[in-house]
């Protein structure tokens, strides 16, 4: 087609939505109206509070963990290689589990002591018969 004949058409189609307009009595818009309105914004918690439905007498079970290093694993103050150690454990001892919330470093409770040890070096296990 030349473009004489394309501007002709594209002419043509703009006076037959005119007349159609024209003929229902309604002005014409490109868009309905209906995709121009605006939306609110919805405001989201920040964090939703679960209360826990298990009663005082269904605790559960305290977790354990074993210590599974070739060498002595540090007890750390914080959950990184950098803090400061508090305590040497070795392979075979077992300690009370206390999160493991952290992929790398759990938060264990060994006598008095509570700190952090490396997760690789420790294997979840029942406290039951243990202590």
């Amino acid at each position: 087609m030349q473009k004489t004949q394309r501007l002709f058409l594209c002419l043509l189609c703009l006076a037959f939505i005119s007349l159609a307009c024209l003929s229902t009595g309604e002005p014409f818009e490109p868009y309905p109206a209906e995709t121009a309105t605006l939306i609110k914004p919805t405001v989201t918690p920040a964090a939703t509070v679960v209360r826990s439905t298990q009663t005082p007498s269904a605790k559960a079970k305290p977790a354990c963990a074993v210590i599974s290093a070739d060498e002595a694993l540090h007890l750390r103050v914080g959950p990184d290689e950098h803090s400061r150690s508090l305590a040497f454990m070795v392979n075979g001892e077992v300690v009370k589990l206390i999160s493991a919330a952290n992929v790398n470093w759990w938060r264990i409770k060994i006598g008095d002591q509570i700190g952090y040890a490396r997760s690789k070096y420790l294997e979840k296990s029942e406290c039951e018969g243990r202590r």
